[in-house]
């Protein structure tokens, strides 16, 4: 239930500020917007898929 919860605040926050920058790194003056971010995690989800890698390995 709990768990849930953060992964709908985190794909409420991911649509509503789809724009914004979500991490900067200042030293290399780069950041990546949420929606970066979105595309970034859903590539890794089906990386780790073609990889075979499962949830609560690693």
């Amino acid at each position: 239930m709990i768990q849930q919860n953060f992964i709908q605040l985190y794909e409420e926050s991911f649509k509503k500020n789809w724009e914004l920058p979500a991490l900067s790194d200042y030293r290399e003056n780069t950041s990546y917007s949420y929606g970066e971010l979105a595309r970034e995690i859903a590539r890794l989800h089906l990386l780790f898929r073609e990889l075979g890698i499962e949830k609560g390995e690693g």
